[in-house]
């Protein structure tokens, strides 16, 4: 059984989003809404495995929609009452 590639760490992606585009806000902005990428592009809720063979928006890097994907699930995260291993609560979004 083929296990799934592990979504990129979202903090490195924001690093690397920010100083590649030091002293532009508006990429920023255009990350967190007007790339038209919401919690579920195409309507599809898909995993990073499957996300990362898709072609972005212009102008983006897979990890840079991959993040502004999150950025909008992120808004609509219910927690569970149970924790993970590290102590964290688990979360969903439908």
């Amino acid at each position: 059984m083929k296990l799934p590639v592990s979504p990129p760490n979202l903090g490195q992606i924001i690093t690397s989003i920010l100083a590649a585009w030091e002293g532009k806000s508006n990429r920023l902005d255009f990350l967190l809404g007007g790339s038209g990428l919401g919690p579920a592009p195409e309507g599809k809720y898909r995993h990073w495995d499957t996300f990362r063979h898709l072609t972005p928006p212009a102008g983006l890097t897979p990890e840079e929609a991959w993040w502004s994907v999150k950025m909008a699930r992120r808004s609509l995260y219910q927690e569970l009452p149970l924790l993970d291993k590290k102590g964290q609560p688990f979360r969903y979004c439908l």
